[in-house]
C-alpha cells in the first residue's frame, strides 16, 4: 500500500491549539498547550514546574475536552497519577502520522480526498457521474501528459469515513490531474493529494474540486432525489477565504451548483485570478454580483496610472 507521503513535506503537526508544532516534539506541545490560557489571565505555577501543563490539561476546554474526558475521569478515580496522567494526555493530542489518518486497504491506484464521516451511496453515485468530468476535445487530448485511448473513467468509494478516488490505472491519474487542472478549473491553484500505489510525483487537485470534497466528505454537499449534488446545508453567502476562487457575496448554493456544472460539463470556464478581475469571457458570470474586489472606478485609475508612468 504504497503512498506518496513521503514525498510531501508533512513535517508540521495538526493545528489543534491555534499554531504548527513539530512532530515528536513534547516541548512544542507543552508550549501548545500552555498558550491556550487566555492572555488577560496571570500564568499559573506549581511546584512541579510544568509550566502550568497540567493545569491546561485538566481545563475545561472544549478543544480538547472531547479528547481528554476518559483520561481526567481515570486521573481523578486514582487510577492515573498526575505523571502518568500528563503523559498520555500529550501523546493522545500529539498528531498522528498522516499515512495512519488517511491510509486505506487497498492494492489499485487511489486518492483520498476527504475524512470527516462516512458518504452515503447516493452521494458517492452522484459524484462518480461527474468526478472523471467531460469528455476531452481533440485538441485537448493533444495535451494530456500520456496517450490514452479514452478519458479516465474515476470511481467514488467510501472507506469508514474517508472518501476515496478509484482510477483503473497510474495514467488515469496523471491525465485526469491534467483535465482538472487545465481544461475543467483552469487557471486555479491546486494542492497535492494524498495517494497510495501510485508513483506520480504530483497528484493535485484545484482549490475549487479540493473544497467540494470536503463538503462532500463533510455531509454539507450530497446528492438529491434526482441524484444531482446540491447543497445539504443551510445556505450562507461566500466570504474570505471561501470565496478565494468564488464570488463574495455569492450564495453557498450557487458555488455548488456552477462547480458540479464545470464536472458535469454543463459549464466551461476559467477560474479568475485573482478573483474580480475579469476578462471578456467571463463578464457575464459577474453581472449578477454587485460587490467587487476592485471596484471598475478603481480599474480605470490603476490603467491610467500604469498609462502615466509607461516609458515614451
Amino acid at each position: 500500500m504504497a503512498s506518496n507521503v513521503d514525498q510531501q513535506p508533512w513535517d508540521d503537526g495538526v493545528d489543534i491549539c491555534g499554531q504548527s508544532v513539530p512532530m515528536d516534539n513534547d516541548e512544542g506541545w507543552r508550549r501548545a498547550v500552555a498558550s491556550m490560557k487566555q492572555k488577560d489571565e496571570p500564568m499559573e505555577s506549581n511546584e512541579d514546574d510544568d509550566g502550568g501543563l497540567y493545569e491546561r490539561l485538566m481545563r475545561d476546554d472544549a478543544r480538547i475536552n472531547a479528547q481528554l474526558s476518559d483520561l481526567r475521569a481515570a486521573h481523578r478515580a486514582g487510577a492515573l497519577d498526575r505523571e502518568a496522567f500528563s503523559a498520555q494526555a500529550l501523546e493522545r493530542l500529539r498528531p498522528k502520522p498522516l499515512r495512519d489518518m488517511l491510509e486505506v486497504d487497498a492494492s489499485d491506484p487511489i486518492a483520498v480526498v476527504g475524512r470527516s464521516k462516512a458518504v452515503d451511496e447516493a452521494t458517492l453515485r452522484a459524484l462518480s457521474s461527474i468526478v472523471s468530468g467531460p469528455r476531452s476535445s481533440p485538441e485537448q487530448r493533444k495535451r494530456w501528459p500520456v496517450s490514452l485511448g479514452q478519458d479516465p473513467i474515476i470511481k467514488a468509494t467510501s472507506s469508514g469515513d474517508r472518501l476515496v478516488l478509484r482510477f483503473r490505472c497510474e495514467d488515469d491519474v496523471k491525465v485526469w490531474c491534467w483535465k482538472m487542472a487545465h481544461q475543467v478549473f483552469a487557471n486555479e491553484g491546486a494542492g497535492l493529494l494524498y495517494t497510495q500505489n501510485v508513483s506520480f510525483e504530483y497528484p493535485c487537485a484545484p482549490t475549487n474540486l479540493s473544497r467540494l470534497f470536503r463538503y462532500v466528505s463533510e455531509g454539507v454537499v450530497s446528492a438529491d432525489a434526482s441524484g444531482t449534488l446540491v447543497l445539504a446545508a443551510s445556505d450562507r453567502t461566500l466570504a474570505y477565504p471561501d470565496a478565494e476562487y468564488g464570488f463574495e457575496g455569492e450564495l453557498l448554493s450557487r458555488w455548488v451548483a456552477r462547480t458540479v456544472g464545470r464536472l458535469a460539463g454543463t459549464q466551461s470556464y476559467a477560474t479568475r485570478d485573482p478573483p474580480g478581475f475579469t476578462s471578456g469571457e467571463d463578464d457575464d458570470l459577474d453581472t449578477a454580483f454587485e460587490k467587487r474586489w476592485v471596484s471598475k472606478a478603481e480599474e480605470e485609475d490603476i490603467d491610467r496610472a500604469f498609462a502615466d508612468d509607461a516609458p515614451e
